[in-house]
């Protein structure tokens, strides 16, 4: 009996031994491993799966190296995030086979390919062209130039271009951040980048060289209002151009723009602008009187041109024609002023969209109100239910791109539509570092900018707000992210 009462006892305890075994071998020893590929991330939970994965784009490295300067970055250092999409799909894999191993220890359960990846461009310019000094240099031409002191044309030698291939250095990157059999790998400059050849060397330009002494050897006399101006060589050499055509020889030739430009210099003091005459309300305030111009440049260019591409060296006699330019009257009568500009819409939706529509509704009112919106510059916006301006659309992207000129990945104006794309509208756009309400208000002016009449802007100098009709969803071109009209924006609104 006394011994029938220990084993009683002692069976819980070996119980509650044989779970803390159990957990430490699960949680401890034997949890599930997380690999990349080749590369072992380690111990992997379904609440800790995401974080893992996205550990590799601070984990794995990549070395940029230019001819002065070697420098290492993480993934996300180069702008390269995982597609969204991409990354969900490939997370439910593992996450699958760990439910299988919720009472089973295993040890390594779970390896995953990488999810699709995509890569700031302006990061990834701005990396190669500031941090690594790596710049672009065009090619230049062997030029022909007149020398005044030698009273003869020489030829300069042609300079070979460096070009940096953007779109090579993004893949070469995005190939080695797939890379799992190495922790870190080396890109050179030099493997995206190729020397490119001037396109017209020195001894092409040897016959044109002759051609264009034989042209600064006539004599030209141009006669206006009495006087004769006799350009020099100088002047005549520098109406000459080097035309190319695909794979033929660089000839010289006459450009009658040029000439027209000195006739038009030479013309200056024998013209003069009329005097307006003013009228107000009916009464002449000021008298106008007729001015001056010359009337036949063109004309005189181009026989100077004809005369000029003649073998021999005669004399070019051309004369200028100064005729009188009415006076014109300006009313002056005071105009009522003009209401600011107010202007109606609707809000609709477009295909099936997810986004809450009263949410948008009431998000739009809000940003059309804003006192630092278009309302700064004297546009209003009224709601109505029919009959309006335009319409503003929450729209399904697939739908998005139905309209030419449009496409499913970002919003668009086409017409009197401003439409919005659900998912943006939603999800903003992973470069986007404010608020997602800061994103709301940026789409929304920027596509009523569109309707206005503003065309897209660029980033004025990096590290300034971007202007609002630049196209910040697609890149913020080293601008800092911003959702309201600048200065510039205004500026172009008519």
């Amino acid at each position: 009996m006394h011994l029938l009462r220990k084993k009683i006892i002692a069976l819980p305890a070996i119980v509650l031994l044989t779970v803390v075994v159990y957990l430490f071998l699960t949680n401890v020893v034997l949890k599930p491993t997380l690999y990349v590929g080749s590369i072992k991330l380690g111990p992997v939970s379904n609440k800790t799966l995401e974080a893992q994965l996205r550990s590799y784009l601070r984990t794995k490295k990549v070395i940029l190296k230019s001819e002065s300067t070697s420098k290492t970055y993480s993934l996300d250092e180069l702008g390269i995030f995982f597609e969204e999409q991409s990354l969900s799909t490939v997370i439910k894999q593992p996450q699958q086979t760990l439910n299988h191993f919720r009472f089973m220890p295993a040890r390594n359960c779970c390896t995953v390919t990488l999810p699709e990846m995509v890569i700031d461009l302006s990061r990834l310019d701005y990396v190669w062209q500031k941090e690594l000094a790596v710049q672009t240099t065009a090619s230049k031409n062997a030029v022909l130039t007149y020398k005044k002191d030698l009273e003869a044309f020489q030829i300069s030698d042609a300079v070979v271009g460096l070009s940096f291939n953007a779109t090579a250095a993004k893949q070469a990157i995005i190939d080695s951040a797939r890379n799992t059999s190495e922790q870190s790998t080396t890109i050179q400059a030099s493997d995206v980048s190729q020397k490119i050849d001037a396109k017209i060397q020195k001894p092409q330009l040897l016959e044109a060289s002759a051609v264009a002494s034989k042209v600064i050897d006539h004599t030209v006399a141009i006669t206006l209002e009495g006087t004769v101006v006799n350009p020099p060589k100088e002047t005549i050499a520098s109406w000459l151009v080097l035309r190319t055509k695909s794979g033929g020889q660089p000839r010289i030739a006459v450009d009658p723009g040029r000439i027209a430009t000195y006739l038009t210099d030479i013309s200056k003091k024998y013209q003069s602008d009329p005097t307006v005459q003013v009228v107000k309300s009916g009464q002449i305030i000021k008298h106008g009187a007729n001015g001056k111009r010359v009337t036949n440049i063109d004309a005189v260019s181009k026989v100077i041109q004809q005369k000029l591409t003649e073998d021999s060296n005669q004399k070019v006699d051309v004369a200028l024609i100064v005729e009188e330019v009415p006076f014109k009257t300006s009313d002056t009568t005071p105009r009522p002023k003009q209401s600011k500009a107010r202007y109606t819409y609707r809000i609709i939706s477009k295909g099936s969209v997810q986004a809450d529509l009263s949410e948008f509704r009431a998000q739009v009112q809000e940003t059309l109100g804003a006192s630092n919106g278009w309302v700064a510059s004297g546009v209003t916006f009224q709601e109505v239910g029919s009959n309006s301006d335009f319409d503003i659309s929450l729209t399904q992207p697939s739908v998005l791109s139905s309209y030419g000129g449009c496409s499913a990945e970002y919003s668009c104006r086409s017409g009197r539509l401003v439409m919005i794309n659900d998912e943006r509208w939603r999800k903003a756009v992973a470069h986007w570092n404010l608020s997602l309400r800061d994103y709301r208000h940026m789409v929304v002016n920027h596509e009523i900018g569109h309707w206005l009449g503003l065309s897209h802007l660029n980033c004025p100098s990096v590290g300034s707000p971007a202007p609002l009709m630049q196209q910040q969803s697609i890149s913020l071109q080293g601008c800092t992210a911003n959702p309201w009209p600048t200065q510039l924006d205004r500026s172009k609104l008519k």
